[in-house]
């Protein structure tokens, strides 16, 4: 059984009124992966974001959430946004409408940072990285188009290989 990275127990998330999602449970291990499937607004963003710790619980929900460290279990998401990646179609359609015009290998090196944009050129190992994800998933053509320029799938594709 892999180390638990983050624990959900009976948790409610609730915005604007509007319960999201209600009485979840699950806990994530380490070098576990987690693909979240279900119809539009069935809340599959909404987990993610939660287990990231871009969301809150609810204050009323009668659970809780953790997220277990070298030092113990804390309820801060402090540190947790860089152990999780998300890849959300709300990511792809940012560069589009903001007219983000990057490379494909910029895209998946800002990973590196949790940003939208590479901090700064890349090392020599964070370069070979972004090379050996690209050829695993297929896209190493794509490195050097520019994200506006690709469809929805290759878009999704570099956005996976930003997450891993």
């Amino acid at each position: 059984m892999p180390r638990p990275l983050v624990t959900l127990d009976r948790v409610d998330v609730r915005l604007s009124g509007a319960t999201l999602l209600e009485d979840v449970s699950l806990e994530v291990g380490a070098g576990e992966g987690l693909a979240v499937v279900g119809p539009s607004g069935s809340g599959k963003s909404t987990l993610l974001r939660l287990l990231r710790g871009e969301l809150w619980p609810h204050p009323a929900s009668r659970g809780r959430r953790l997220f277990h460290g070298e030092d113990g279990a804390f309820e801060s998401p402090i540190g947790a946004r860089e152990r999780f990646a998300l890849v959300a179609p709300e990511q792809q359609d940012a560069y589009v409408r903001h007219d983000w015009d990057l490379a494909a290998e910029a895209v998946i090196r800002s990973g590196f940072f949790d940003a939208v944009f590479p901090a700064e050129a890349p090392t020599a190992a964070q370069a070979a990285r972004v090379g050996e994800v690209a050829g695993l998933l297929g896209i190493a053509p794509l490195l050097g188009r520019s994200i506006l320029a690709l469809s929805r799938g290759e878009g999704r594709k570099v956005l996976l290989a930003r997450a891993l």
